[in-house]
């Protein structure tokens, strides 16, 4: 992932902005029909037209910070949601499985004809995997 949202900054704008829910609605400026941010909805008419300056730059700051909370949040889904095994777990790589006989979670890789934990064969058949998780970059570090 190339870029780090700055969540601090992200979450203090939020702070400064107006608070509650904001919704989009359509309404009409003498006969032009034009589509307005209203700040709560429950409130009627309290439309943001005029924005302070808070609140535009939490909305520019949101805009621009949503590519990349899409793609983090995509590779965390890609890494914490078992799907079923098939041909690409098949690899040699190591997974975690999902075991339903044990049910447990084992550390798995496929061996010629079958499922192998570390130093034996699993007597079982592993219904759904993950990616192994990435290690800890203080490990990765080069001293």
């Amino acid at each position: 992932m190339e870029q780090k949202v700055d969540l601090d900054a992200l979450e203090a704008a939020l702070g400064k902005s107006t608070p509650g829910e904001w919704v989009a609605e359509y309404g009409y400026v003498g006969d032009r029909r034009q589509k307005f941010l209203k700040r709560n909805k429950e409130r009627d008419g309290d439309r943001l037209r005029d924005l302070g300056y808070d609140d535009a730059d939490f909305i520019a700051l949101a805009h621009n910070a949503l590519p990349a909370l899409i793609a983090e949040l995509r590779e965390l889904r890609a890494r914490t949601t078992p799907e079923p095994i098939g041909d690409k777990h098949r690899d040699g790589n190591w997974w975690l499985m999902w075991e339903p006989g044990y049910e447990t979670w084992f550390k798995l890789r496929w061996r010629y004809e079958g499922w192998q934990l570390s130093d034996r064969n699993l007597i079982g058949t592993p219904t759904h995997a993950l990616p192994m998780p990435p290690a800890p970059e203080v490990l990765n570090a080069k001293n």
